[in-house]
C-alpha cells in the first residue's frame, strides 16, 4: 500500500535546488508545509547522504540503537551511534524556506555550495544527496536493483 500523506497525495518525491553559498538547501514549495512549524535534526546517512527527520523521530531512533543494556556496549551500537547520534544537529526551516547544512555534514555527503543537491522524500524522514553522489550511487547499485526487483517480484504488481 502506498503511504500518502496528510492531503492524500503520495509521499514520495525527488527535488533539485543549488546551495547557496551559505551552504543552505530551499526546500521546495510543495514540501515545506510538511517541514513548517517542526523541529527536526539533520544527521549522516547509512549511504553517502544526510537524513532530515523529525526530532521526535529521531529521539525514537536513538532510543532504539541504545537498546537495552546488554547492547548498549556492542560493536555494531556503537557504529551506529558514531554514525548517525554523535554528528546529529537540530535545525530549522527559516523563514524563507531555506535549511542551513552544517559544513561538517556537507563534507561526509560530497554537498558543495553552489552545486546541485536532492531531497528526497520515500521513507518517513528525507534524504539529502549531492546530486553527484546520488548519481554514482544509482550506477553502481545498477546490478543489485535488476536483482531486488526479480527478487521482489514488483513487476507482477503492475499486470
Amino acid at each position: 500500500m502506498v503511504n500518502h500523506g496528510k492531503e492524500g497525495r503520495m509521499d514520495t518525491g525527488t527535488y533539485a535546488n543549488t546551495i547557496d553559498v551559505k551552504g543552505r538547501f530551499l526546500v521546495p514549495i510543495q514540501k515545506r508545509g510538511e517541514l513548517k512549524n517542526h523541529q527536526f535534526v539533520l544527521t549522516l546517512g547509512i549511504d553517502k547522504c544526510l537524513w532530515l527527520m523529525e526530532k521526535d523521530k529521531f529521539e525514537k531512533l536513538h532510543a532504539r540503537i541504545l537498546g537495552g543494556e546488554e547492547k548498549r556496549m556492542s560493536k555494531e551500537n556503537t557504529m551506529l551511534l558514531r554514525r548517525l547520534i554523535a554528528p546529529a544537529q537540530e535545525v530549522t526551516l527559516d523563514k524563507s524556506g531555506r535549511i542551513a547544512i552544517p559544513s561538517t555534514l556537507r563534507k561526509f555527503a560530497g554537498i558543495e555550495v553552489k552545486e546541485e543537491a536532492l531531497l528526497i522524500k520515500f521513507k518517513p524522514w528525507f534524504e539529502i544527496w549531492s546530486s553527484k553522489e546520488y548519481e554514482n550511487w544509482m550506477l553502481g547499485v545498477q546490478d543489485e536493483l535488476e536483482g531486488a526487483a526479480t527478487d521482489l517480484d514488483i513487476y507482477s504488481e503492475l499486470v
